[in-house]
């Protein structure tokens, strides 16, 4: 794409959708994943280093591209300085699920939002492991597309009893405690079932096609999952906080993340909202 789109213009964002999917978070995701078969952390070079030179590498393979597509700036989504609210930004996570990277185990994704009029208008979430991707634009639906194939759009389940659904969780990076788990536990005996996968946009990605019936996680960054917020709300899906508030990807610091296929959202929502902030207690 050489010309800078008209996001007025269905057929422009469809293209800009496709082009972010395709050459951005599928190249990203290779790269990532041939970066970390190639390297791994040392005595030499801890963890923290080893991120560091991992996400350095794969923003600098996608910050030219992206700006290619759209010209804005590039910001991870773990950066502290402010975003301008009236100006587009991407904005790009590209550590969600390393815990699984640095274990060996397979599941990780990288993603990718164009956010802009103060709302995402563009995503691509890319599993580091598969030449699967999703994605979305903003009035134009939710899709899947694989290696190969043509984009099919990807709806919730229509489940709408919350003990014959399967949620996923997430766990708070910086709580190892045993206080961690109990959204889940008190999840336990409503839910079907209850999956722990530790990558959150391939998370809210399987609400938005319908695998899971939900998600919730405590003290979650936006932005760290803005793209899959916008596919989820694009498949039809909710996305709100554990009292029923609306989250935007611009939301200042972290908050409790429930997300459903909207039938099951109530049932959530009325145990959620017992917890109480940092998932540390519980209200009776």
């Amino acid at each position: 794409m050489t010309y800078e789109p008209d996001l007025d213009d269905p057929a422009d964002r469809r293209k800009l959708m496709l082009a972010t999917a395709d050459h951005a978070a599928a190249s990203s995701a290779h790269h990532l994943r041939d970066l970390s078969a190639t390297k791994a952390p040392t005595d030499r070079l801890p963890v923290s280093e080893y991120m560091g030179e991992m996400l350095r590498a794969v923003k600098n393979h996608a910050e030219g591209y992206l700006k290619h597509l759209y010209r804005a700036p590039v910001y991870v989504s773990t950066d502290r300085q402010p975003w301008l609210d009236d100006e587009p930004a991407w904005v790009i996570n590209l550590q969600d699920g390393w815990q699984n990277l640095l274990a060996g185990f397979e599941h990780a994704a990288v993603s990718y939002t164009l956010i802009t009029l103060r709302r995402p208008f563009i995503s691509a979430v890319a599993p580091v492991f598969s030449e699967r991707r999703y994605m979305a634009a903003a009035g134009l639906g939710a899709w899947q597309q694989g290696e190969r194939e043509e984009p099919r759009k990807v709806h919730p389940s229509s489940a709408d009893a919350l003990g014959s659904s399967a949620l996923s969780f997430g766990l708070p990076a910086d709580d190892l405690s045993a206080a961690a788990f109990r959204p889940a536990a008190r999840m336990r005996p409503k839910a079907g079932a209850l999956l722990l996968s530790g990558c959150s946009s391939l998370d809210l990605v399987d609400v938005a096609r319908g695998a899971t019936q939900g998600h919730f996680e405590a003290s979650v960054n936006p932005a760290d999952v803005a793209a899959a917020l916008l596919i989820l709300n694009e498949a039809g899906g909710i996305i709100t906080d554990w009292k029923g508030v609306d989250i935007h990807p611009r939301n200042a610091g972290t908050v409790n993340l429930a997300a459903s296929n909207g039938w099951v959202h109530g049932e959530m929502i009325q145990t959620l909202s017992k917890l109480k902030a940092g998932a540390a207690s519980v209200t009776v």
